[in-house]
């Protein structure tokens, strides 16, 4: 099996701090600036992976800070041991109101070892609210992923969102991906139904499936032309008034592995 490379173990000297300053920043923001909202969650993963793969474990550290009306800021830092290979993951991201009807989302993350983080990952999308009561919301989007391996991915991606006067809401998107070396394309798509009570509980339950141009499984080894199906179910519960636990868990089935497991934080909201 594999042995993963000493020289992806070096730490991103840049990219690591800066995550983990800016998580800090969210938590003291909200403790200390009037009028400012977010909220922070840490917690664990772990997934069993099977036909001889190490198992995935790891931990994770999120944070959202709605800095005024218009602009919200989002940070991310993952530890993640996958397939016998350890690696740090960390983003920065902001969604900005233009205003009652248009919204933008901007997102850039990268990683220090694991042969399976990107080397550069960014997502920038457009999105529109319709319907008087603006409950259609519309996106679409461009994600680049400049993986460690020989290849990269550009994704175009649609996604269209419905929330019912019931509490319940719909979702449904698709990703055509562009992948080099080769110009191969895939295509993926995904259908979801959540039922949410802001302040009680959000459960949601997320279908998809579709076509992996390339697939990692080892440092520079990777299969082409994948067939895969997914399903996710999650639930956020308030057991607070502003804080509460965060559950998933999640089956990933294709033909080179299968993997199933939980997700499982704490998330505190001020």
């Amino acid at each position: 099996m594999f042995e993963p490379s000493t020289h992806r173990r070096r730490p991103l000297r840049v990219l690591r701090p800066v995550v983990m300053a800016c998580l800090g920043f969210v938590a003291l923001a909200g403790q200390a600036a009037e009028g400012i909202g977010g909220e922070l969650e840490a917690g664990g993963i772990y997934y069993n992976v099977n036909d001889g793969f190490a198992d995935t474990h790891g931990a994770y550290v999120r944070g959202r800070l709605d800095s005024s009306a218009s602009n919200q800021w989002r940070a991310e830092a993952t530890e993640l041991s996958r397939f016998g290979d350890d690696g740090f993951y960390g983003a920065l991201g902001n969604v900005h109101q233009f205003n009652s009807d248009w919204y933008t989302s901007f997102n850039i993350g990268s990683s220090s070892g694991g042969f399976y983080w990107p080397r550069l990952r960014t997502d920038a999308s457009v999105s529109r609210r319709w319907l008087p009561g603006r409950n259609l919301v519309t996106t679409v989007g461009v994600t680049y992923f400049d993986a460690k391996d020989i290849h990269s991915d550009t994704g175009f991606n649609a996604e269209a969102v419905w929330y019912s006067a019931s509490k319940w809401i719909v979702q449904a998107g698709t990703t055509y991906n562009l992948s080099h070396p080769g110009a191969v394309g895939s295509a993926s798509g995904y259908v979801a139904l959540s039922h949410a009570e802001n302040g009680k509980r959000i459960v949601t339950a997320r279908l998809g499936g579709g076509e992996q141009a390339y697939q990692p499984f080892a440092d520079n080894g990777f299969n082409v032309g994948i067939s895969f199906g997914e399903l996710r179910v999650s639930c956020k519960q308030w057991l607070g008034k502003h804080w509460g636990v965060n559950v998933a868990a999640s089956s990933y089935l294709s033909s080179t592995y299968d993997q199933h497991g939980l997700e499982l934080g704490l998330f505190q909201e001020f």
